[in-house]
């Protein structure tokens, strides 16, 4: 596992403000982050702060450069594909694979793999059985919560 956590590599955006006319935010802003350290990312108003951490979060396509999550280059294509696919897990795929495993959650990550062959090396990314289950405890609190509020 490489070390560099995030790297942004030459990224450039601009915003079109008419047909003739733009405003250039990034202009092949390039940085890197490790793992453990703390970055700041500082200047004037205006400056491209928030743009930077736009295309960073994918909130914002910038038109040139790349951005590497764990050395991983996240495309457009993997993005399309996992969105394709959200809503229509092959369960018969996640049964199969959770008796190999006996691990429910990596089970269905699994399946979702085999219909997003494109994506599957991206699907994971950090998320683990605890952080599932515990954002599902949470809603299933919310909800018992909701009850007994009416």
């Amino acid at each position: 596992m490489t070390d560099t956590l995030l790297e942004v590599r030459n990224v450039t955006h601009e915003f079109y403000l008419s047909k003739t006319a733009c405003v250039r935010a990034l202009d092949r802003l390039s940085f890197s982050i490790r793992r453990g350290e703390i970055y700041g990312l500082v200047g004037e108003s205006g400056s491209g702060k928030s743009t930077a951490a736009r295309c960073v979060m994918n909130l914002v396509k910038p038109q040139s450069g790349h951005i590497f999550y764990q050395g991983i280059d996240i495309t457009d294509e993997q993005i399309a594909e996992l969105e394709a696919h959200a809503e229509d897990i092959n369960y018969d795929d996640a049964i199969r694979r959770e008796k190999e495993c006996r691990h429910d959650v990596m089970s269905h990550v699994y399946a979702y793999g085999l219909q997003c062959p494109k994506a599957a090396g991206i699907i994971h990314l950090g998320a683990t059985s605890c952080y599932v289950g515990d954002n599902t405890d949470v809603i299933i609190m919310r909800q018992g919560l909701q009850v007994v509020r009416r």
